[in-house]
């Protein structure tokens, strides 16, 4: 699942001070200073409640006025490296933002006011009560201190009215989230409330010390994406613990321990999902090239690839469509190849970053597709062969772009109901490798002239779902297609749905992409990553979750690392 929304921690996730005991050391005595920060320590460690704690932090809080706990926020607070960074990406990728923190109302007011409530979806957490010369029995709703944070930054310069400096913390604060643990079920009562259709798995939680363990454990357990940021060795040891002994649905990430250098840019690669491989109508996928964005951005996706099988038809169109819709077409195809030292029927090869106007890559694309209707009229007069009335031309009308045996089996699909229930059935009774009717496709261009074209075209070439292969002829062709010149594999691959042969779950799959993983690491090659994505009959887009870091390496060339 691509993430739809983002739940942090804010005391040293986003901020490096602990902001409730940091405005009693600046506008208090030391003394209380010492009280709240020791408490509080206690609090994040776990050996004191929250109730306890703010309790405690209540009376010390006492007579800071809301002038104060405004300029706090504009003065004092220390964001962490790439936080404005961060906010953007959030707003330009359309994924809220949810302080789910101990912290104060107020201080998450000052902060929409600052960045903007667009970057700042809501709040879940505390609330320091005000009244007038901080009198609970004079107190002010949450709705007055939101409007009146909101009218000192306004327009209208109600920052010198008096009314800042009258207006007071008590000794009262209200919680919110009374307990570390309840971070993760609030934040999906949030979600509930405030969206459509975002369930658990979609949810991404940060936190940094064992006060937010609840949070990043919580999430995590429940399909999520629990991230541990800016994080201490306490954390780190807690976690790891817990992957190691208890069934974790989601997934718990470390994103840099605890330092001034720690970086929320760093968390990005892991919250953007790419898609490399995808097929459209230029070839044997059922989306126009605009329905397949579509498509991408309704399901999260920063950049798709666009890898029609010898064709780049869509290309165009989609890049023109991409323009100001806040996701990255890569210009791609998908080469069939066939090599003498292999004995399989394709071999298909990825050309990413291509030059589509490329005349040679033309060319070649023109030579395997004239191989490629040979073979599809072969097949189709061994079909009739068969007893099937199917022609080759009404077969030819519905084909827009590359002639493949999808259309062929849709073909057969409408005209014999009764025989078959599926594209994928045709293939099991017909035209699949080894079926009675399959016919293979000889001479379309070997492996390395494929190679050589991608890199005359100014792309990177990756070999294609490599655990299609049984696991020795794989490696042996990785070897043979690095020596050719091949630049890498494709290590990120839905194989449980698109491989029914190798009969593995989702947890067999994701052991076979970090098997391709490390053979990428070893021999320090790039890796790419796709869903195979056809349309209705194969709706895989975005289904195996493809990192950021993946497209920013293969940009940069850089290996698995």
């Amino acid at each position: 699942m691509a993430i739809k929304l983002v739940s942090s921690d804010l005391n040293g996730t986003l901020v490096h001070q602990h902001t409730m005991s940091d405005m009693i050391r600046i506008y208090k005595s030391e003394e209380d200073f010492k009280k709240a920060d020791n408490i509080f320590k206690k609090q994040t460690a776990g050996t004191a409640t929250m109730e306890e704690a703010f309790k405690a932090a209540g009376p010390l809080s006492k007579g800071i006025t809301l002038r104060q706990a405004i300029m706090y926020t504009q003065n004092h607070m220390r964001y962490l490296k790439g936080f404005g960074e961060f906010l953007e990406f959030l707003k330009n990728t359309r994924i809220p933002l949810v302080i789910n923190s101990t912290g104060y109302t107020v201080t998450f007011y000052c902060m929409q006011e600052k960045f903007g409530t667009e970057k700042m979806h809501g709040f879940i957490g505390n609330y320091m009560q005000f009244g007038y010369y901080g009198n609970a029995e004079k107190k002010i709703t949450e709705k007055e201190l939101r409007e009146k944070v909101k009218d000192f930054f306004s327009e209208k310069n109600n920052s010198e009215s008096k009314e800042y400096d009258e207006i007071k913390a008590t000794d009262k604060i209200k919680l919110g989230l009374k307990n570390e643990e309840a971070k993760a079920s609030l934040i999906l009562k949030y979600a509930k409330k405030h969206f459509k259709n975002i369930s658990a798995s979609e949810i991404a939680h940060i936190g940094d010390t064992m006060g937010d363990s609840g949070g990043i454990l919580g999430i995590a357990k429940l399909g999520g994406l629990g991230i541990a940021f800016n994080y201490n060795d306490e954390l780190e040891n807690f976690l790891k613990n817990k992957i190691k002994n208890e069934k974790i649905l989601g997934k718990i990430i470390f994103v840099n321990k605890k330092s001034e250098e720690a970086d929320l840019q760093h968390i990005i690669p892991y919250i953007k999902r790419i898609d490399l491989q995808n097929h459209t109508i230029a070839s044997d996928g059922e989306l126009t090239p605009e329905e397949l964005v579509d498509s991408a951005i309704k399901k999260g996706l920063s950049a798709i690839a666009i890898t029609d099988h010898d064709s780049v038809a869509s290309l165009k169109k989609a890049i023109k469509y991409s323009k100001g819709r806040n996701i990255e077409v890569i210009p791609g195809i998908e080469l069939s190849c066939d090599d003498p030292l292999f004995s399989y029927d394709k071999i298909d090869i990825l050309g990413l970053f291509v030059d589509f106007n490329n005349k040679k890559l033309i060319n070649m694309m023109g030579h395997i597709n004239r191989r490629r209707e040979e073979n599809k009229k072969q097949i189709i007069e061994k079909l009739r062969g068969f007893g099937y009335e199917i022609e080759y031309e009404d077969v030819k009308k519905a084909v827009k772009g590359t002639f493949g045996r999808p259309h062929i089996a849709k073909y057969l699909l409408k005209k014999y109901p009764s025989e078959f229930t599926s594209v994928a059935d045709v293939f099991d009774k017909l035209i699949g490798v080894g079926k009675k009717a399959f016919i293979e496709t000889r001479d379309r261009v070997p492996i390395k002239d494929a190679i050589k074209m991608i890199k005359e075209s100014g792309g990177i070439s990756i070999l294609a779902h490599p655990g299609i292969y049984p696991k020795e002829d794989s490696v042996r062709l990785i070897d043979y297609f690095i020596d050719a010149g091949g630049d890498g594999i494709e290590t990120y691959y839905p194989y449980n749905i698109i491989c029914p042969y190798l009969n593995i779950d989702e947890d067999e799959n994701k052991k076979l992409i970090d098997f391709y993983r490390k053979i990428a690491k070893s021999k320090k090659i790039l890796e790419s990553g796709g869903n195979d994505h056809h349309g209705n009959y194969r709706p895989t887009l975005g289904t195996v979750e493809v990192p950021y870091s993946v497209l920013e390496n293969l940009k940069k060339r850089v290996p698995v690392s």
